[in-house]
C-alpha cells in the first residue's frame, strides 16, 4: 500500500492513499503493480499529477527492493505468526467515529 507517512492529528492519524499498490507473493518470486488503472483515473480526475504518479512508482520500486533483499522490517518470516489466543478482542471507545471539535 503506497501512501504518505502517518501524521498525528486531532482525529487520530492522517495519511494520503496513493491508490497504487504493490503485490508480492510470500515466496518473493515476483512482484506486480496493483490498481494502476485506478491511479490513471485519479490522474484524469485531477487528484494526482503525472509527476506525482511517477514518484509513486519510484517509491514503490524502492519498497520492492527492500522486500526482495529481505531488509528490515521484511527480514523475518511472519507466515506462521498467530495472535495469542488469550488476548482480548479490542474494542473501540464510544463516539470513535466522530471528529473532535
Amino acid at each position: 500500500n503506497l501512501q504518505t507517512p502517518l501524521v498525528r492529528s486531532s482525529a487520530g492519524f492522517d495519511t494520503v492513499e496513493h491508490i497504487l499498490d504493490v503485490t508480492i507473493p510470500p515466496d518473493r518470486s515476483s512482484w506486480s503493480w496493483k490498481d494502476e488503472d485506478e491511479l490513471a483515473e485519479a490522474i484524469g480526475a485531477g487528484l494526482f499529477t503525472e509527476e506525482e504518479a511517477a514518484w509513486f512508482h519510484f517509491w514503490g520500486e524502492r519498497a520492492v527492493e527492500h522486500v526482495l533483499l529481505r531488509e528490515p522490517p521484511f527480514d523475518e518470516d511472519w507466515s506462521a505468526w498467530r495472535p495469542d489466543p488469550n488476548w482480548k478482542e479490542p474494542s473501540l471507545p464510544p463516539d470513535w467515529d466522530l471528529v473532535p471539535v
